[in-house]
């Protein structure tokens, strides 16, 4: 025994297991290890490296607690075990990058950097081997040539090509030098027997199974695809006619080998029917050409390249993929297989699935002969069976966490997977609630969604690890927190949680409050109504005793004006007669004059109480009437003096009605614009214009010598101007005087028209 070597090289590193495997085998676990110890001759072979292997079953399974549940190893099927390097010289410092299997010899050969040799692992022993380069290669530096060839196992360093010939454990070197140091080489065989490289700067090689050296092509030589010195050409795949596939930037290329040319298809000839970059091909079993590019995946016809894709798929409408990587891989059913950031992706061709496994932690793999996947591992590679590779089956299941108000945590009764009603206080609207969900496949990738009804109108899909729901001045009511899940691979939970959360309405809000504030505004509308009928009838009633107190005062105006006129009217016209009559026969003139005087005043004093009676007449209100009695009382007025007279007014007045101290306030207004016409201006016609703009307003002009200079325009001097301008002012309007070729005194009434 070698205990040393189950607890790999440390003592600290304590057997914690042992179960029967074989009659020649046992299963010993470590802290961190798991090994197959041979009872015969003692030696160890770790099988994995992990962080710790908590249980192993009786069928050889093991079972290891990680952080999102449990992790099984199934022997039988080699699910996930590692491969590693022996931890010695020369192995240590290995980078895994390429990987490739003979079948014949059933061992597996790695490319690998930073060491001098190519590790081998023999199958049928169960151990590695180193095999070593000539003296003086450069084959520490890393080379990505890997293919087995008629001749043997051909790689390559920075200079030249080496190969491992048949039963040989040691490199010879080629004579297929290149003729210039072209870094970094991909190389993929072909179906005769050939094997076809390319470059990242440009440099393609084709190595024949007769031929003596590589035929070279330059960037010359393939042309647009390598137009600059740092343009990646890789090859991804041989199609069924043996046409090498690349990608490179700004498109993808194919070589005929037949016609020995090259065929350039450029992505901005036609750009809505390509990727905008391709990262690799793989042709299915119906001949379709396969290809990858970020988050997406399609096919094109390769007998028409240059017509673009035929069919393609996008991560947010079809699949739920993001960020894949360069490996696109068939496998012997015919179906593909690829990787994303976070998974393992097979697609079946034929029916345009796909199905998603759990990641096997590598951003690249190859798919060895006999259908297993191998991928490089720290300090060693991997290999997993594809029909034994895990897959979700059962939903996760949504959870309440924790609930808060205002941020302070409140304990939830009953399971978290269906907590019962919880209900809160009307201050107690602001709140918060945590969930999560139960599953062991990918629950780093799995996808909420919740709704609050009657608050979300529709579902909220909150960021990858934020995993509250907030709420704040919620009104009273009750609630229906839902929530779902979707799993890694993209499927939502049928039926969310269902939560149900009352909040109490505060005492205001109530139907009870609400109706009992309805009532006392009704109370308060009827009292208002009430008040304001009685405020209408009050208002009505007034206006009532004002109308009969017009009525009674236009029938009083209406009498006194008959009176006088009747009484007043026929005395003042029988001592004017009389006077007449006394003055015929009187000879002496001194008394004759005298009578005169009396039979003057007579008619002044009529003339007077005419202008009172037509006043006090209340059928004389009107502004028609007003314009009509006074046209007719200048027209002979003026006339008697010598002076046409000229009345403008509209054709039709608007049904104006003027109080009799109005109608003899602009009465005595516009006699005194006659008059000063009359007496003082000499003139021989006189204008009268009534106009309506808002208010009334009467300009009178005549055509004599204008107003002496000693007047200013606001009639200060002279009393008859001042009389005009204080009686407009009484009527809330003003007089304005213009003197020109004549007078024009413009009358600006307070009084509104309609």
């Amino acid at each position: 025994m070698h205990p040393e070597a189950v607890v790999g090289k440390s003592r600290e590193n304590k057997v914690e297991s042992i179960l029967y495997h074989s009659p020649n085998e046992l299963w010993v676990s470590g802290e961190s290890e798991l090994f197959l110890l041979n009872t015969q001759t003692g030696n160890f072979r770790r099988i994995l490296q992990s962080s710790g292997v908590d249980f192993i079953d009786r069928t050889g399974n093991y079972w290891d607690m990680v952080a999102n549940g449990l992790k099984l190893f199934h022997h039988s099927k080699n699910q996930i075990p590692q491969l590693l390097y022996p931890d010695e010289a020369p192995y240590k410092g290995a980078v895994t990058f390429r990987i490739r299997e003979d079948t014949v010899a059933q061992t597996i050969f790695v490319r690998t950097a930073g060491i001098p040799g190519m590790p081998a692992y023999d199958r049928r022993r169960q151990q590695w081997n180193m095999l070593t380069f000539p003296t003086g290669s450069n084959t520490p530096v890393r080379g990505h040539v890997l293919e087995k060839t008629e001749k043997g196992i051909l790689v390559n360093d920075m200079e030249r090509f080496y190969i491992l010939p048949p039963g040989h454990s040691r490199f010879r070197p080629l004579l297929l030098g290149t003729a210039e140091n072209p870094s970094f080489l991909f190389s993929l065989p072909g179906p005769k027997g050939d094997v076809f490289i390319s470059g990242n700067r440009g440099y393609f090689f084709w190595l024949k199974p007769d031929a003596d050296k590589v035929q070279s092509y330059y960037r010359t030589d393939i042309g647009e695809p390598v137009r600059n010195h740092f343009n990646i050409l890789t090859i991804s795949t041989v199609d069924d006619k043996g046409r090498p596939w690349f990608t490179c930037d700004g498109g993808f290329s194919l070589f005929l080998p037949d016609e020995n040319r090259f065929i350039h298809v450029p992505i901005s000839l036609h750009p809505e029917r390509h990727f905008s970059q391709y990262r690799a091909f793989c042709q299915d079993r119906t001949g379709r050409m396969w290809c990858l590019g970020f988050n997406e995946i399609g096919w094109l016809d390769p007998d028409c390249p240059e017509e673009g894709l035929k069919q393609r798929f996008y991560h947010a409408n079809d699949f739920p993929l993001a960020d894949m990587a360069s490996s696109l891989h068939a496998d012997k059913s015919g179906r593909l297989w690829f990787l994303s950031k976070t998974d393992l992706i097979r697609l079946d061709p034929e029916k345009l699935e796909f199905t998603i496994f759990e990641s096997i932690g590598a951003s690249d793999f190859t798919l060895l002969p006999g259908g297993e996947l191998a991928f490089p591992r720290p300090y060693g590679i991997g290999i997993v069976h594809p029909d034994s590779l895990r897959q979700t089956t059962e939903q996760p299941k949504p959870y309440i966490a924790w609930f808060k108000v205002f941020d302070k945590e409140t304990p939830l009764a009953g399971s978290s997977l269906s907590p019962p009603d919880i209900r809160l206080g009307y201050k107690e609207n602001f709140f918060s609630i945590g969930f999560s969900a139960l599953g062991f496949f990918n629950p780093q990738k799995y996808r909420f969604a919740y709704q609050l009804e009657g608050v979300d109108k529709d579902w909220v899909h909150p960021e990858p690890g934020n995993q509250v729901a907030g709420y704040t001045d919620l009104k009273g009511g009750n609630y229906v927190f839902r929530l779902k899940v979707a799993d890694s691979l993209g499927k939502w939970s049928e039926t969310p949680l269902e939560w149900p959360i009352h909040v109490a309405t505060p005492w205001w809000e109530t139907a009870l409050f609400r109706l009992a504030l309805l009532a006392s505004l009704i109370g308060a509308v009827y009292l208002l109504f009430r008040v304001r009928m009685q405020q209408q009838r009050i208002l009505l009633e007034n206006q009532r005793l004002h109308y009969e107190k017009e009525i009674s005062l236009r029938n009083e105006r209406d009498r006194i004006a008959s009176e006088m006129h009747d009484d007043l009217g026929a005395g003042l016209s029988t001592i004017r007669f009389l006077s007449l009559l006394a003055k015929e026969k009187e000879t002496d003139q001194t008394k004759a004059g005298r009578i005169d005087k009396i039979a003057r005043s007579a008619a002044e004093v009529m003339e007077k109480m005419a202008d009172i009676i037509w006043v006090m007449n209340s059928r004389n209100d009107s502004l028609e009437n007003f314009a009509n009695y006074f046209r007719r009382y200048a027209g002979d007025y003026l006339d008697t003096h010598g002076i046409r007279f000229v009345f403008h007014m509209p054709e039709t007045l608007p049904p104006l009605m003027l109080s009799g101290e109005q109608r003899r306030t602009l009465l005595l207004a516009l006699k005194e614009c006659m008059h000063n016409a009359v007496k003082h201006a000499g003139a021989t016609e006189f204008h009268m214009q009534l106009s309506l703009n808002g208010h009334l307003v009467i300009a009178a002009e005549d055509n004599g010598k204008g107003l002496p200079l000693k007047h200013d325009h606001n009639g200060t001097n002279g009393n008859g101007l001042q009389n005009i301008r204080r009686r407009m002012e009484s009527l809330g309007g003003t007089a304005i005087l213009e003197n020109g070729k004549g007078l024009k005194v413009i009358l600006k009434t307070g009084i509104p028209v309609p």
